[in-house]
């Protein structure tokens, strides 16, 4: 008759056996989800698929193991025990490998970095307008009792490749509040007072100091993907995105993916000026 110590160490090297298979699986969809993303080359994919089996491989060791002492009669508490942590270590892997990758490959379009001295540092756009006239903005754009609240002029270079404008307007001292939104097909010099798009004009409360307004202009290789997103347009008369925090959203070329694809901005540039009153 045979030894139930016989019976569970056959059971345990197969249900080791198995989870090998599992993760093993697992490890091949992770590189099958990342490699065509071309930011990893086919070194890259092999490289991390191989640390994962190496780890992974530990079942397979303990299931040949189990199988070839399978007649000692000693009780399997512990193993079992060691092969349960065993487990939640490789989850716990699998999910720290994948949040690990998908973090490269945004820092590498760019999608992780917001912050504004690697920002600026991608500035490749040339942007004047004449409404901006030694660092102070005209009284004209302004919505306010001096001013006509219309759109500034602006001329930018034109990008290759790209299919579309993105203009954005923020006062960066009263928490990036947004001041214009527009979408264009072509760069051109928009006159004062185009308005191609949401336009509010400089407010700024009497007595509360300079405002700095900046113009951003995003070169985009297609048209904006706002799919997924909980707004359409900026909400105006309260804060909004600085403008790296726009950058990210705006090189999404495709949100239906898993990660999403990025690198939908060619180029951007930007303007300054205060206003006070």
């Amino acid at each position: 008759m045979e030894s139930k110590y016989y019976k569970r160490r056959t059971a345990a090297s197969i249900v080791a056996l198995v989870l090998f298979l599992i993760f093993a699986a697992v490890d091949i969809g992770m590189v099958i989800k990342w490699y065509p993303y071309g930011d990893f080359t086919f070194k890259d994919a092999i490289g991390i698929f191989i640390m994962a089996m190496i780890f992974h491989g530990l079942f397979l060791i303990l299931s040949f193991i189990w199988y070839l002492r399978r007649r000692i009669d000693k009780p399997l508490n512990g193993a079992v025990l060691g092969l349960v942590i065993l487990v939640l270590a490789s989850a716990m892997a699998v999910m720290m490998a994948d949040n690990m990758v998908e973090y490269v490959y945004k820092s590498r379009t760019r999608y992780y970095s917001s912050e504004e001295e690697f920002f600026y540092r991608d500035v490749s756009m040339t942007v004047t307008s004449e409404d901006l006239v030694n660092g102070r903005w005209s009284d004209a754009i302004t919505d306010t009792d001096e001013g006509s609240n219309l759109s500034p002029q602006l001329s930018f270079d034109e990008v290759p490749g790209a299919s579309c404008y993105v203009i954005y307007m923020v006062d960066e001292s009263a928490n990036y509040w947004v001041h214009w939104y527009a979408e264009v097909p072509s760069a051109a010099s928009l006159e004062t007072g185009d308005n191609p798009g949401l336009y509010k004009g400089p407010y700024p409360p009497a007595g509360s100091g300079e405002h700095t307004y900046a113009v951003y202009v995003f070169a985009l290789e297609g048209e904006v993907d706002l799919s997924g997103r909980e707004f359409t347009y900026p909400q105006f008369d309260e804060p909004w995105f600085s403008a790296d925090v726009l950058y990210n959203i705006l090189t999404v070329r495709d949100s239906s993916m898993d990660p999403d694809l990025n690198g939908n901005v060619l180029a951007f540039g930007y303007i300054t000026g205060t206003y006070s009153r």
